[in-house]
């Protein structure tokens, strides 16, 4: 049995309407809209914009083909708007509008003068170069995750290779004005495409943003809410396990007299101040370097390929900057102060992170108890497990 162009334009429709729906219920169970709802709406117009070209199929009707035309393009430019929603976490619906009222505007003027033919070649153009663009939207963000983007890429590409084979197809034939509805291999080739590759964009596009949730849950469980550094169980998860190498130095700083700030001034004063002293950490550290909340007032920030005397001194800038920087709140300047033991590892061997705390903690405990507001470091016996 032969397959005709209206039973094909049928599945199409019906797939993209499931696809749609299945973005949308993706979106929804995932508590996160991002291009998954973006999808399902492009999904939706696609639909929505084949059932037109049915009925262009079956009446020749060029109010259907109008109104399929406009649909399709604003089913493209909000595919190509999801990759790059994908790509940057951000939803560009100005971009989306502009660039669907551009295609529609250069692909519906010929209808003006009646030439529907040379409508249907840029039609198909402007499908190509915003699928193409898709493409290359998901190419530039691999590094995320390179075999599914790729494989993406990928489907993209060969559904906007097949549009331009429809171009092929409708120039070879060279009619500006049809006397029926476009139905040679390029265009059945062009469906069947579009059906077995919308399958693979909805399960690669799925996984991917299930992906991004296990992720940004695992950050979440990771980072202190307060001042967005790694909090305990970040600290014990990058090292408890591996320990610090050879030349890695740790800073632990506790505020001093923390509880009297807020018992004096309140907990918003006090959480405040934490918040403050993380950021001048964070201002001083390299890329390299890493800060931690372990809980309360007390910091840890882990220094690779840092020995002793520099670990020291860069202790020392941030000590000196939170303490000559006081903290404005309500109002009024809070003045505070932070002590900290330094601990580095210069044995040439992986040590233990429990050993690096340890030793660190005793020379805080010794900063603190000379006077607070300084920073003492752990001598060189402590450095060996």
């Amino acid at each position: 049995m032969q397959i005709d162009n209206i039973s094909l334009l049928l599945a199409t429709c019906a797939a993209a309407l499931a696809a749609g729906g299945t973005f949308f219920i993706s979106a929804l169970a995932s508590r996160r809209g991002g291009f998954l709802t973006t999808y399902g709406g492009a999904m939706l117009a696609i639909a929505a914009g084949v059932a037109l070209f049915l009925a262009y199929d079956a009446t020749f009707e060029r109010l259907y083909v109008i109104g399929g035309t406009s649909l399709l393009l604003i089913g493209m430019a909000a595919a190509r708007a999801g990759a790059l929603q994908f790509r940057t976490n951000r939803f560009e619906g100005g971009r989306l509008w502009v660039s669907a009222a551009i295609a529609n505007g250069i692909a519906l003027l010929p209808h003006i003068w009646g030439y529907d033919g040379l409508s249907l070649i840029l039609v198909n153009s402007a499908s190509a170069v915003l699928l193409f663009q898709a493409a290359i939207d998901f190419w530039q963000a691999r590094d995320e995750n390179p075999a599914m983007i790729t494989g993406l890429t990928v489907l993209f590409s060969v559904v906007g290779l097949s549009y331009l084979g429809c171009v092929g197809g409708l120039l070879d034939s060279q009619p500006l004005v049809l006397t029926a509805p476009p139905s040679g291999i390029a265009e059945t080739i062009n469906i069947v495409v579009g059906i077995a590759t919308l399958t693979g964009v909805l399960a690669l596009s799925i996984a991917l943003n299930h992906q991004r949730l296990v992720r940004e849950h695992q950050k979440a469980s990771e980072t202190d809410e307060l001042t967005g550094a790694g909090n305990r169980r970040a600290l014990f998860e990058r090292h408890g396990d591996h320990g610090l190498p050879a030349e890695c130095a740790v800073a632990v700083f506790d505020l001093d007299h923390f509880k009297k700030i807020n018992d004096t001034r309140g907990h918003d004063a006090g959480d405040e101040v934490i918040r403050r002293f993380a950021e001048i950490v964070q201002s001083r550290l390299r890329q390299k370097d890493c800060l931690f909340r372990l809980g309360g007032e007390e910091f840890v920030v882990v220094l690779p390929g840092t020995p002793a005397s520099l670990a020291l001194s860069i202790a020392e800038t941030i000590r000196l900057d939170f303490s000559r920087k006081p903290v404005l709140h309500v109002g009024q300047m809070i003045r505070a102060t932070a002590s900290c033991g330094v601990w580095a590892n210069e044995s040439g061997e992986t040590q233990p992170l429990d050993l690096a705390l340890r030793a660190a903690d005793r020379a805080l405990y010794e900063a603190k108890n000379s006077g607070r507001d300084r920073s003492f470091i752990a001598p060189p016996a402590a450095n060996a497990a």
